[in-house]
């Protein structure tokens, strides 16, 4: 703090910590005796404050004379501190290693399973650029120095892509998404080392997985893509929009399930239900339900359908079908129904519609021609309503065309049909081709089961 002494004045100037502002305060001797500008500059001046001087302020206090007043006169500008790049993350970079206490107090262990999952295309990541800072000055003039924000490094690992200018990541396949080791890894393959059971939960995934252990019973395993199982299958569930491959086996106590949009194999199936939209293959199937968009295969030395049914749409090539015990056995080969009037129905359905789309083009070109030559606007709105009709005509023929399709293929696949047995058939198992059935009632070996005009019949194979 200083203190001008003239005949009847003092100006006290004192500075804050940082040399951010000065204050002033008048303290006069003899009232008569008044303060000016230049006094206070060259106060200012002696005490070395040469910036951020607040000269609108100095005035103001000089034609008030504003005594016994601390006022700031001088004011310098404070650094900016920069900000270091830092990075918004679009999923959770940390797992839980805790479970999820319920309401009951139980503790929920399937949480500490769960998969973060994301999409081709979804941004996973944003980077905020550093910003540099400002560098500040305080009243003597001097410069104060701001921090520099720094600048991080990209991000590593794999799946994912940047743009240029290094700020918007963003995934390149769907699948698992996690931070492991600093690095992001998005991969389409889960791999689960251990069981698949009511402690780790579920497991459902977008792409394949891969189950090194045991999925047990009462288990969901459901993927977008492949599953591979390396070890058993109890009463559990399996959903793939593709294949299901197991390595050993599964024994579904009635309960177990597969559905899958590909081919179903397996060392053994024991009282399962599948439904596959490609072929199922195994070295035995006992007492199962199946449904097949293909073929059934069932090789090996004792490989051997028993009990349960089995319907394939292309046929069933086994060593051993049905038993010495005579367990009835039931499989039902190409189609169920004869698919032919149901082809001519929907080709009708076709035919009318394409009428009415006839009818309705008529309709629109006599209502555009009012429009056009009488200017009847008032019919826009009929127009569009029948411009509505036909697109919704025009969806009924796609979907019925489908459906017709989709006959057609069962038609085509199922002309071939056939059963093949390498070894022996048993009496009891009931053999079904496009709908005509064949019961058999004594043992045979050797066999090639297939249509023969209305009936089922069987021929000796060399």
């Amino acid at each position: 703090m200083s203190t001008l002494q003239r005949e009847s004045n003092s100006i006290e100037v004192r500075f804050d910590d940082d040399l951010l502002k000065a204050y002033i305060k008048l303290i006069p001797i003899d009232m008569r005796n008044l303060f000016t500008k230049e006094q206070i500059l060259e106060e200012l001046a002696a005490k070395n404050v040469i910036y951020g001087i607040k000269i609108d302020v100095i005035e103001t206090i000089v034609d008030k004379q504003l005594v016994y007043t601390e006022v700031v006169v001088a004011e310098g500008d404070a650094p900016v501190d920069g900000q270091d790049g830092n990075y918004q993350y679009f999923f959770n970079i940390e797992r839980d290693s805790k479970p999820i206490i319920l309401a009951d107090g139980s503790a929920d262990y399937s949480s500490l399973s769960k998969i973060e999952k994301v999409s081709a295309g979804q941004i996973i990541a944003r980077y905020n650029k550093a910003i540099k800072g400002t560098n500040g000055k305080n009243i003597k003039g001097q410069q104060m120095l701001a921090r520099i924000g720094r600048e991080l490094l990209p991000l590593s690992g794999k799946g994912f892509s940047v743009n240029e200018d290094k700020t918007v990541y963003t995934a390149n396949i769907d699948g698992k998404i996690e931070m492991r080791n600093d690095k992001i890894e998005i991969s389409d393959v889960l791999v689960i080392e251990g069981d698949v059971d009511s402690t780790t939960g579920d497991a459902d995934f977008i792409g394949d997985i891969t189950v090194r252990g045991n999925v047990m019973t009462g288990a969901k395993v459901k993927a977008g893509g492949n599953i591979n199982v390396i070890g058993h299958v109890e009463a559990a569930d399996l959903i793939a929009g593709g294949a299901i491959v197991l390595q050993n086996g599964m024994q579904g106590g009635g309960k177990g399930t597969i559905l899958a949009g590909g081919d179903v194999s397996g060392k053994f199936f024991e009282q399962v239900t599948i439904q596959a939209k490609g072929s199922v293959n195994a070295n035995a199937i006992m007492h199962c339900r199946i449904d097949s968009q293909g073929e059934v295969n069932v090789s090996g030395k004792r490989g051997v359908i028993v009990g349960g049914v089995i319907n394939a749409a292309t046929g069933v090539t086994a060593t051993i079908i049905g038993s010495m015990a005579e367990v009835q056995t039931e499989v039902n080969i190409g189609y169920q129904s004869d698919p032919v009037p149901e082809i001519i129905k929907r080709e009708n359905e076709i035919k009318t519609l394409v009428e009415e789309i006839r009818k309705i083009d008529e309709a629109i070109k006599t209502v555009i021609a009012y429009i056009e030559r009488d200017k009847r606007d008032d019919l826009l709105q009929n127009k569009i309503q029948l411009l509505k009709t036909k697109i919704d005509r025009n969806s009924q023929i796609s979907i019925i065309t489908k459906q017709r399709n989709e006959l057609l293929e069962d038609l085509e696949r199922a002309k071939d049909a056939k059963v093949i047995v390498t070894k022996v058939i048993y009496p009891r198992v009931r053999i079904k081709i496009n709908g005509s059935t064949l019961v058999i009632k004594e043992e045979f070996s050797h066999v090639l089961i297939k249509r023969k005009g209305i009936d089922v019949c069987l021929f000796a194979m060399e």
